[in-house]
């Protein structure tokens, strides 16, 4: 369950469109709850933990480091993320 948004670039847009497809719906319930969001100028950057569960049973919880820089148009222009298992 380690897809990332960063590469929408490299996979194209109905790529990653299929990609996220899939994830959807692999997950029964999941919250997310952002803990950080900040603007400087054209950066941006937020953090936020997930918690889902699969239709499996499994249980991912992670917690997401997220960096962006901005275009003029504010649409994200470039994308970095990590993250960790929460427990």
């Amino acid at each position: 369950m380690r897809g990332s948004v960063g590469q929408v670039a490299e996979r194209g847009r109905a790529g990653f469109a299929e990609m996220v497809a899939g994830i959807r719906s692999r997950v029964a319930e999941g919250t997310v709850t952002v803990l950080d969001e900040l603007y400087d100028g054209s950066n941006y950057a937020e953090r936020h933990r997930y918690r889902m569960t699969l239709t499996d049973g499994t249980v991912v919880h992670r917690e997401i480091y997220y960096f962006a820089t901005l275009a003029e148009d504010g649409r994200f222009q470039q994308v970095h993320e990590t993250g960790f298992d929460v427990d």
